[in-house]
């Protein structure tokens, strides 16, 4: 029953309905044995049951707020009992806030009250903790994309700050997919960030097929929506210079170079490429210079020189 909860998949056939909570009451991990078995309940779908074995949980361990956090999901999905599920996700919160699922459901008490200033509080004080204990590079991301998908709905509200907070997200975690997608969220919206997604899917098809032209089109298409992404607008570079469009490729590729330092040298090599062709050595010798330097293989010398 622990391995199952670890892992959150309680489909093993247990005959968990005859296993007694009592003697002992708590595991070896001081998870009580109700509130595991609670978890069996409901994938059987009896709610009532596994509330009441979660009750039972938080009378045999009242500290570890394991119980409280799953009854105040159960009664924000299943039962519809706002007010009991904001009682049980404060008590979960409060109990050991650096928990990332206490943290979660006591974010969305916050925001089904439109508690907006308390929301915004909440991931100051839980940077506080976490850095006091030390915990940041495991659980900071973690508590930050909780707290961009909570104030999603109100980023029309107060745009620049909620803006503003997005962006200070992505450059402190620029590698976490999750928080990339939730603040460009907020920045441009969800809608927007999709048709961004579903035009590099598009683009992706024609450049399988060496249709540089059509493959840049959407790209291009894309950038608009979703302004900031790094890989739509190296992408839109390339394909415009393979389509030989040498001004927007540097167009897309100085702009991508606004925003973002990639690592891959493809960037550079393009810019050099496109500079190149349009004879202007000075630019060209410019990234042939760190072309050089950081990706040194990309290029032929014999072949590909600075003027």
């Amino acid at each position: 029953m622990l391995g199952d909860y670890n892992t959150n998949n309680f489909d093993t056939q247990l005959d968990f309905e005859n296993f007694i909570e009592d003697y002992p009451n708590i595991s070896a991990t001081t998870l009580p044995l109700a509130t595991l078995k609670a978890e069996y309940f409901i994938r059987e779908g009896k709610i009532d049951d596994a509330i009441r074995l979660f009750k039972k949980g938080i009378k045999a361990n009242p500290y570890i707020g394991a119980s409280e956090a799953r009854l105040s999901e159960i009664y924000f999905t299943k039962k519809l009992d706002r007010d009991s599920a904001i009682f049980y996700a404060e008590k979960a919160y409060y109990n050991r806030p650096l928990n990332a699922k206490h943290f979660l459901v006591y974010l969305k008490s916050l925001a089904v009250r439109n508690e907006i200033d308390l929301l915004n509080e909440s991931i100051k004080n839980n940077f506080r903790l976490l850095q006091k204990e030390n915990l940041q590079d495991r659980y900071l991301p973690i508590t930050m994309l909780y707290y961009l998908s909570a104030i999603y709905q109100y980023r029309l509200k107060n745009k620049s700050k909620y803006d503003s907070i997005a962006k200070d997200a992505l450059k402190l975690f620029p590698k976490h997919q999750g928080i990339k997608l939730a603040a460009n969220f907020i920045i441009y919206g969800k809608d927007s960030v999709q048709k961004a997604l579903n035009l590099d899917q598009k683009a992706e098809k024609f450049l399988e097929n060496n249709n540089y032209k059509e493959s840049f089109k959407f790209y291009s298409q894309s950038t608009s929506y979703w302004p900031n992404h790094q890989y739509s607008l190296q992408k839109a570079g390339v394909t415009a210079y393979l389509s030989e469009n040498f001004t927007k490729a540097i167009f897309y590729l100085e702009k991508l170079l606004e925003i973002d330092s990639p690592t891959d040298g493809i960037t550079e090599l393009y810019l050099y490429r496109s500079y190149k062709n349009l004879n202007d050595s000075l630019n060209a010798c410019k990234y042939y210079d760190k072309l050089v330097k950081i990706k040194p293989n990309l290029i032929n010398k014999k072949v590909e020189k600075c003027f």
